[in-house]
């Protein structure tokens, strides 16, 4: 089986477990997807256009999505970062958006703004394509951070609850959030 292959078929594995609410098991498949992907050549700086590349950046950028959903389920913002450090440069390298770009995009924005980096936040921003900011997943903590620079710290705290995203909602609901002159602080239970 083809690393692609084996990529892709791992990807579809920690989908289910995820969707099942099984993060344990999940944790396995996640380092063989680390290790699938160490085989690409895209990994090993191989930037030509090619159909290998190409085929590599279809299979890579849901896997490290999936990566994604699963460290917001586990809670580990370390692994977030990581992930999404990887997936930013995927994101660079294809014009194609996933049907998950704008919430990983938006999760991405809202992790910056619970951790309280709003200039890496504000840096994140206008790197988002336009064609995807108007998205609600990135319009939510956009409007969240709006609110707080404004000191309307009862929208903000009526916006996280009334979120749908189940995402957002753990992401946000895995830290209590105290309002502190106009940002938030982490602070693990």
């Amino acid at each position: 089986m083809t690393a692609v292959a084996k990529c892709r078929e791992l990807t579809q594995q920690l989908a289910t477990l995820l969707e099942k609410g099984n993060v344990e098991a999940a944790q396995p498949v996640v380092k063989q997807i680390k290790l699938s992907l160490i085989q690409f050549s895209v990994l090993r700086g191989s930037v030509k256009r090619s159909p290998q590349t190409t085929t590599e950046l279809a299979a890579a950028i849901p896997a490290l999505e999936s990566c994604i959903f699963y460290s917001i389920q586990t809670q580990d913002d370390t692994a977030f970062a990581r992930f999404f450090a990887q997936l930013r440069s995927f994101y660079s390298m294809t014009t194609a958006d996933t049907p998950n770009r704008p919430r990983i995009l938006g999760l991405n924005l809202l992790r910056l703004l619970v951790d309280g980096e709003l200039g890496d936040f504000h840096s994140e921003l206008e790197l988002i394509p336009r064609s995807l900011v108007s998205s609600e997943s990135i319009q939510f903590p956009i409007e969240l951070e709006r609110s707080l620079m404004e000191g309307m710290y009862n929208q903000v705290l009526v916006a996280s609850q009334k979120c749908q995203d189940p995402l957002f909602k753990l992401y946000f609901g895995s830290y209590s959030c105290f309002l502190c002159h106009g940002t938030f602080t982490q602070f693990h239970d």
